[in-house]
């Protein structure tokens, strides 16, 4: 798409320099002049062509050179913005695993505590009525 833009804008300069050389040199063929002085007109004419060509396309191509480096500041400090939150992002995930980690892992030794409890509890009544039994 750049690409296509370049060539219209060149395209569109070479338009206006061909344009206005062909209407110069049309404007002093008709003109009542001399073939020496009507030369000398066409190059002048040239010559004032070239120059504002010249001009306009250096003030194009520092325009166009401003814009590209500001735009690449943006996109250096945007880089480093999106570089910041990724890190921060990585370190939010690796905090969330820690803790579901943790988490999980208190949960299983949780059950594995309450597994034997019934057990214990199992054991408990038996050692109780063994003691009433005896007594």
């Amino acid at each position: 798409m750049n690409e296509e833009k370049k060539v219209d804008h060149l395209s569109f300069f070479k338009g206006i320099i061909i344009g206005g050389v062909a209407g110069a040199v049309a404007a002093l063929m008709y003109a009542p002049k001399a073939g020496k002085e009507l030369r000398d007109e066409i190059k002048k004419k040239s010559t004032e062509l070239k120059d504002e060509f010249d001009k306009q396309y250096a003030e194009t191509r520092e325009t166009a050179t401003k814009i590209i480096d500001e735009n690449i500041k943006r996109v250096e400090i945007l880089k480093r913005e999106a570089e910041e939150k990724l890190n921060e992002a990585q370190k939010l995930a690796i905090d969330i695993m820690d803790m579901s980690k943790k988490k999980y892992d208190e949960f299983v030794d949780k059950a594995s505590s309450s597994k034997d409890e019934p057990d214990k509890a199992a054991a408990d009544v038996q050692s109780a009525k063994r003691k009433t039994k005896r007594g």
